[in-house]
């Protein structure tokens, strides 16, 4: 599993080659923050270019990471305010302090977790899913099957969270 921390370019070679990436950006610097987000519309502009070159290529984890939430006097990015982000750009979110090891172990363990889930769930799209499988079995009209997707993805949107690395 590999992934990157720290890279400001990342080519198309170096991007296929990588897992997950980390958005890391500081709670006392607003700008920080609007940098990670700027590069994760750039890979993610990155990862549609990819797709195209690479065949075979795996799905990414990105991660947004909220640090140095030990100073707290200082902070002038909410916890709320970073969770939003992570929910409009759906992705993970983890609030960490280097500082104190807090999250650290957390953060470390959860994206071998969401690269282990993203994988599993990547090869079960390409296999027969088990939605497919009732449609096709039970000859659902095109309404019928519109609203069993609709339904499906309320359910996956109420067990979803931005904070839990341990689900998609």
């Amino acid at each position: 599993m590999h992934f990157s921390v720290g890279i400001w370019k990342v080519d198309e070679a170096t991007f296929a080659a990588k897992d997950a990436f980390l958005l890391i950006y500081s709670v006392t610097e607003p700008k920080s923050l609007s940098f990670a987000l700027n590069k994760l519309e750039a890979l993610r502009r990155l990862e549609t270019k990819c797709q195209y070159i690479y065949q075979n290529l795996g799905p990414k984890v990105y991660i947004l990471v909220a640090n140095k939430i030990d100073l707290v006097r200082s902070r002038a990015i909410s916890p709320d305010e970073g969770r939003a982000m992570a929910d409009k750009y759906d992705i993970k979110y983890i609030e960490t302090s280097v500082g104190f090891n807090h999250n650290v172990d957390e953060l470390l363990v959860g994206i071998v977790t969401q690269i282990r889930l993203k994988k599993s769930q990547h090869h079960n799209e390409h296999s027969t899913s088990v939605k497919n499988f009732i449609a096709r079995s039970m000859k659902f009209t095109y309404k019928a099957r519109g609203f069993m997707d609709r339904l499906l993805q309320k359910c996956d949107l109420k067990t979803r969270s931005c904070d839990n690395l341990n689900v998609l």
